[in-house]
């Protein structure tokens, strides 16, 4: 079976961060738009929850002993509030009705760079039945206060402003670098899971 060439290239997190404000813009409109059409498509076929996300194995009770190692006593506090903070939101425990992408990191986006346009998204080999915030903890680092303003933004277009779903997304952003542990650790890579911790580290020191 053959299939359409998508033409197009990664904007990079630190590229999207250090765009103009009109460009970013653009850019969230586009990306919420997409997300807004893929959490409103059906398929009775997918039934099944995204295979690697935390919120499946269900790590944010206990989240790994080398991480946990790894950190201090201020640090290990900062994590604890964070998935207290998911524990108690029942918006995280809802019955998942959306098919989400669950993998929408930026190499899996496609951009005509000159026009700022959204060329496609690739890999759906993740997809599944999930919340649908958890489509939003890839695009770029919502840990911090940086890119908020571009997740209002992608929210507008998305058509859901409400300050519930903004809270969320920034709460289970805590989950995306650990996303990447489990994935380093599932395909026995350590150094890539030194590297998480590394991100983990500088994450809870900018809060």
């Amino acid at each position: 079976m053959a299939y359409k060439t998508i033409h197009g290239e990664h904007l990079s997190i630190y590229e999207i961060e250090h765009l103009d404000t009109l460009s970013r813009v653009k850019i969230a409109e586009q990306l919420g738009n997409f997300l807004k059409n893929l959490h409103n498509f059906s398929d009775d076929n997918i039934n099944f929850p995204p295979e690697y996300f935390m919120m499946v194995r269900d790590y944010y009770n206990s989240y790994p002993k080398q991480i946990f190692d790894s950190l201090d006593a201020d640090e290990r506090k900062i994590m604890d509030n964070k998935f207290k903070a998911i524990k108690n939101n029942d918006r995280n425990f809802i019955t998942p009705t959306a098919i989400i992408h669950s993998n929408l990191h930026y190499k899996n986006i496609l951009w005509d760079r000159e026009k700022k346009k959204l060329n496609g998204v690739i890999d759906f080999a993740q997809v599944g039945l999930a919340i649908t915030a958890m489509d939003f903890i890839q695009l770029t680092n919502f840990n911090t206060h940086k890119n908020d303003q571009f997740l209002k933004d992608i929210l507008h277009a998305y058509g859901k402003d409400e300050v519930e779903l903004f809270t969320q997304i920034k709460e289970l952003s805590i989950l995306e670098p650990l996303n990447y542990y489990w994935w380093y650790e599932k395909n026995n890579m350590p150094e890539g899971m030194e590297k998480i911790i590394m991100k983990l580290k500088t994450i809870l020191h900018a809060q």
